[in-house]
């Protein structure tokens, strides 16, 4: 099975959008392709997110993309570590429970609001989709995954991953945010081409490649 590689912020909305796309293009190709979706917080990698740019990317990516959203409601988190060691302990389970996890927990940010930089509300996330809430919760109360968040930060500073998300063919090839050109006018992003093509040459081509 080929691996297509993939690092991005927990609540970035570029990559929610890629990960669901990447998802359903394998789907419809029927393509024996897996995902390794990497932890790239960008408070640590990079720097903190500006809830008004994370806002305005939402509605943006939301005409492309209109059953992904709503408009987020509350304050948005501060850092993603916390999700993106909830997602490393999904993967603990395999790759199938991994993948799963990791997408429940960003649908639960942008399609409910959920602040998923607080332990009790990824735990509420993990109980609505059936795992073992006390494992997750002594996983998260003892940072048992936080060394492996680093360590895909480490991997993804020598790529090197230039923004959120990153795409790895099996190959080694690289592709920042595919499909999206973007412009941005104060801060107001506007995407002027939106290619679904590139997902499905993506697809293609790790599975070609394996």
């Amino acid at each position: 099975m080929a691996v297509i590689t993939v690092w991005s912020d927990m609540f970035c909305p570029w990559g929610y959008v890629a990960g669901l796309r990447l998802r359903r293009m394998r789907d419809e190709l029927g393509a024996d392709v897996s995902f390794d979706f990497r932890a790239w917080p960008l408070d640590v990698a990079f720097r903190p997110q500006q809830a008004t740019r994370v806002r305005a990317e939402i509605v943006a990516l939301a005409q492309h993309e209109p059953s992904a959203f709503t408009l987020y409601e509350g304050d948005l988190p501060t850092s993603s570590v916390l999700a993106s060691e909830a997602q490393k302990w999904g993967y603990s389970y395999g790759d199938e429970v991994g993948e799963y996890f990791d997408l429940a927990i960003r649908r639960a940010v942008f399609l409910h609001s959920r602040n998923l930089g607080v332990h009790s509300e990824l735990l509420a996330v993990a109980k609505t989709e059936g795992l073992d809430t006390d494992a997750l919760s002594e996983a998260l109360s003892t940072g048992t995954y936080r060394a492996e968040v680093n360590a895909d930060i480490e991997a993804g500073r020598a790529l090197p991953v230039e923004g959120s998300p990153t795409v790895m063919l099996p190959d080694g090839s690289v592709f920042s945010n595919p499909g999206f050109e973007v412009n941005r006018v104060r801060e107001i992003p506007i995407i002027i081409g939106d290619h679904l093509a590139t997902i499905r040459d993506l697809i293609r081509r790790a599975a070609w490649l394996d």
